[in-house]
């Protein structure tokens, strides 16, 4: 026999389930496990084009199963690298009780805007597929703004070609 349990209506916690079978009703207890969030996302100083961006994220309730930075892949996409820009790199600062604390850096983008990253576990906690286990976050990469003051030579042949 299968029983599926509704969705919790107080969130993360204990919870009685009750059952009407041919001999009465029976009464059992469901533990319902809030999913991973990414409760905070800061950037280590700017996040700007043409170079890498190192954010530290916050996890709560991270999976059992993320200890260390092997245990999670991290996917970022929105936006297009720049050609040998360096790979995605994480760290786990800290795992314990209700958070977990990773520091993540990112390639070098071509262009502003926002990109998309998830956090998934390699192993999906007992109970859970990785999907459900799956965290999500957004941050914005700004463009480097830059201000040309001076080009020399400052004049050229009309046919062109002048270096400057």
């Amino acid at each position: 026999m299968s029983i599926v349990v509704p969705p919790s209506t107080t969130g993360a916690g204990t919870a009685p389930v009750s059952i009407s079978c041919l001999g009465g009703l029976q009464q059992a207890y469901v533990t319902y496990v809030a999913p991973p969030t990414v409760s905070s996302i800061d950037a280590q100083g700017e996040c700007e084009t043409l170079s890498p961006c190192t954010v530290v994220a916050t996890i709560s309730n991270p999976p059992a199963t993320l200890v260390t930075a092997d245990d999670v892949t991290i996917s970022l996409s929105g936006l297009t690298e720049v050609a040998g820009g360096g790979a995605t790199r994480s760290e786990v600062l800290s795992v314990g009780g209700s958070t977990a604390v990773l520091r993540i850096t990112t390639p070098s983008y071509l262009a502003p805007g926002l990109l998309k990253g998830s956090l998934v576990p390699n192993t999906a906690p007992a109970g859970f597929t990785v999907a459900q286990a799956t965290a999500s976050f957004n941050f914005t990469v700004t463009p480097v703004l830059v201000a040309v003051t001076s080009f020399s030579p400052a004049s050229g042949s009309t046919e062109g070609g002048t270096a400057v």
